[in-house]
């Protein structure tokens, strides 16, 4: 799998990430200008699998902040990515034992969470509209 660049390599590749990317911006636990330190203070002595979505620091990458099982806090780091076989929401190394590929971003977040998607629990971002 290789890192897409900035730029559209067809009408489809466009179309695809401004989906996925409004997918994303869109999404209850969508939290655009937040920091590390600021996630995990607004996920402080929330229940486990509470998560939030927020940037990356470059194009096309963000993270999944969640609370673990043992109230620790996680900062997964995903990315939008192509292959031969089209676009997909990546997490971990590409064909190491720890990558996860979906297509869709409601099956990769309990996957990168590792619990079952009913236990996920978005904490919403009361600033957006």
């Amino acid at each position: 799998m290789t890192r897409i660049d900035t730029c559209c390599h067809s009408n489809i590749d466009c179309d695809w990430i401004k989906k996925n990317q409004g997918e994303i911006q869109l999404h209850p636990a969508w939290h655009e200008k937040i920091s590390e330190e600021g996630s995990e203070t607004l996920l402080q002595g929330k229940p486990p699998f509470t998560y939030i979505l927020r940037n990356g620091e470059k194009e096309h990458a963000y993270f999944i902040t969640y609370v673990k099982s043992d109230l620790s806090i996680k900062h997964q780091f995903f990315v939008l990515e192509i292959d031969r076989k089209g676009w997909y929401y990546r997490n971990g190394i590409a064909n190491g034992p720890a990558e996860i590929l979906s297509k869709d971003l409601e099956e990769i977040i309990p996957m990168m969470m590792h619990c079952d998607a009913m236990a996920c629990t978005p904490l919403r971002n009361m600033v957006q509209t």
